[in-house]
């Protein structure tokens, strides 16, 4: 998470808050332009040296983030200079681009992949003060309550690789933690089995593995389900997909007649911008087509894992069981989403965090918690996957604390100056 001084202005370097019209909430969709068949240049960010704030990093990843933990052929959903740092531009650095959708078709956007991205990260990092930088370093979440607010004051345990602890105290905190627990289906054999994974990158790294005409078991509809099940045909495996009937149905509508839909995924049945989201969406929709390779549970639920690979699936229509089958896979993914690990947060704090119907309880202005003040929350831990997003939950994070520093600084100052008076 950057969190030095990023302003949203013109080349003159003023600020202008309407510049910065990514806001929490919005979605990709929003900033296109059909017109110009692009995104539109909103969130235009500059670097103002004079002005930066007093920051710390702290970092159990390498610069990168989730991306070092994703596929290096992994391609990016949007055009490739939006995952750009605004003061370090991606242009003309040696990315590895493709267009989409691919020749002969009209290109409508280009997208780079996870190694490219990775590298330049790291680029990135090292134009950063290594002192502030704390990579490998981890707030000690085995800890409970490693970060406790004292006051004004946040309180930090840090640990590093040698488990050596030390507290780092500050104002306020940002939170940019991402989602790093998986959402467990809670099954016997779920935990600690070899053959099971939760995550994409582990998913193909098992797959790897694997001998041609090997069969898997994919449980989820969202990107993730569909990255492992393009991997694994690309490597000559049989899927069995498990996903809920309301999910088939929307696919077969817009497989058909077009129009739109609430999951994200289906709806590159709409555009061939990425060849591997219109196939998956298009096998979720068809699977007739590609009987030989794919195979689908609709609303059939895994409830057991025995001796590794042998999976007991129901099938359930009106709420009852009407279909008991015990299946041996190579490998089982279960890719059913993540959330945010708050273990590290005292009991007190991480409660108040949600709303009563689970929501995360933020201001959508700001980015603070509207319990905790000085606990701001940024990026997919907040909800938002895309990174010029996340710069909108940055700016407005850090324009908050800016705006407090200004206020408390012009209260010293006429303070100092009726004081002066007085003197006088």
């Amino acid at each position: 998470m950057l969190i030095h001084d990023l302003s949203a202005g013109d080349l003159s370097g003023k600020h202008h808050r309407s510049c910065a019209k990514i806001a929490s909430g919005q979605k990709l969709s929003s900033l296109y332009s059909p017109a110009r068949c692009a995104y539109e240049p909103c969130l235009q960010c500059i670097y103002e040296g004079g002005s930066r704030l007093d920051w710390k990093l702290c970092s159990d990843q390498p610069p990168g983030g989730s991306w070092n933990r994703y596929l290096p052929s992994q391609s990016t959903l949007s055009h490739f200079t939006e995952m750009g740092m605004p003061d370090h531009p991606i242009d003309g650095l040696g990315m590895n681009c493709t267009a989409q959708p691919p020749p002969p078709e009209p290109c409508k956007k280009i997208v780079t992949d996870g190694r490219s991205l990775v590298n330049y990260y790291q680029n990135y990092a090292r134009t950063l003060p290594s002192e502030r930088m704390m990579i490998g370093k981890v707030v000690s979440a085995s800890l409970k309550g490693s970060v406790w607010q004292d006051g004004l004051f946040w309180d930090v345990k840090i640990q590093g690789q040698e488990k050596k602890e030390w507290c780092v105290e500050s104002e306020n905190l940002l939170l940019a933690i991402g989602r790093t627990q998986p959402n467990w289906l809670n099954i016997p054999g779920e935990k600690q089995n070899p053959y099971v994974s939760h995550w994409t990158h582990d998913a193909c790294r098992s797959m790897a593995c694997l001998q041609a005409g090997g069969s898997i078991l994919v449980v989820g509809d969202g990107f993730s389900a569909c990255d492992t099940i393009w991997e694994a045909w690309q490597k000559g495996l049989t899927v069995t997909h498990l996903l809920p009937s309301w999910v088939r149905d929307e696919a077969v509508r817009v497989g058909k007649a077009g129009g739109s839909g609430r999951h994200g995924l289906i709806q590159h049945l709409n555009y061939r911008q990425s060849e591997r989201h219109y196939k998956v969406a298009r096998a979720m929709a068809f699977p007739e087509e590609c009987a030989a390779f794919y195979r689908q549970g609709v609303d059939c639920r895994l409830v057991r894992i025995i001796n590794g690979r042998e999976c007991f699936i129901e099938k359930h229509k009106d709420g009852k069981v009407v279909q008991h089958d015990k299946i041996m896979f190579d490998h089982i993914a279960l890719l059913t989403g993540a959330k945010a690990d708050y273990s590290f947060l005292p009991d007190a704090i991480k409660s108040s965090l949600f709303c009563s119907n689970g929501a995360l309880d933020v201001c959508p202005e700001t980015m603070e918690s509207r319990s905790c003040r000085n606990l701001f929350l940024l990026g997919f831990c907040a909800g938002e996957a895309f990174l010029r997003h996340t710069f909108g939950h940055a700016i407005s994070a850090v324009e908050t604390i800016r705006g407090r520093e200004r206020v408390r600084q012009m209260g010293d100052c006429r303070r100092n100056r009726i004081e002066s008076m007085e003197c006088g």
